[in-house]
């Protein structure tokens, strides 16, 4: 039987979900991001969710734009440098030992080791609490096929697994 728990503990229980890394800025800068999701496929739409205290904030805010990138699991110790060092100080993509690609659209680059990278124009900022969500238009999607997709999923901070993909069930 379900009983009612704290209201604080609702992100929590919600775990595991699939992080990502997240660049802005032509300089450029990278964040990890849990808290993403697609928002409309016509027209098409994703949406990250940031706090303003976020250096990566200023700058999607700033320049108007962002790539999503899926990095397979091997890459999650780069994603959780990304995570836990702000771009502000230092250049967290080469301390993370992460390379860049260009994006076709934007100005802001993507990450070649993500099988999975999305070029998104900032189409709206929705303020929804401590958070804001950045909902992206999405201007091209790009996708490396010779790489296992394999996404990460944070459990906890800091703590990353990955779905066992050995079981699969269709109706």
């Amino acid at each position: 039987m379900k009983k009612e728990t704290e209201l604080s503990k609702f992100v929590s229980l919600t775990y595991p979900k699939m992080s990502i890394v997240v660049t802005c800025d032509k300089k450029p800068n990278a964040i990890a991001v849990t808290w993403h999701t697609p928002l409309s496929k016509i027209p098409p739409r994703y949406g990250i969710s940031v706090a303003p205290s976020r250096y990566s904030h200023k700058l999607i805010e700033d320049n108007k734009e962002f790539a999503i990138n899926f990095l397979g699991f091997e890459h999650w110790r780069k994603l959780h440098y990304c995570g836990t060092h702000s771009g502000m100080r230092e250049d967290k993509i080469k301390n993370a030992g992460l390379d860049l690609a260009d994006c076709k659209y934007i100005g802001t680059k993507m990450l070649r080791e993500a099988y999975l990278s999305i070029e998104c124009k900032l189409y709206k900022t929705i303020n929804l609490g401590d958070h804001d969500l950045f909902v992206g238009e999405i201007l091209a999607v790009h996708l490396d096929e010779s790489k296992k997709r394999d996404p990460i999923y944070e459990i906890k901070k800091p703590k990353y697994t990955k779905i066992d993909s050995s079981v699969e069930v269709q109706p």
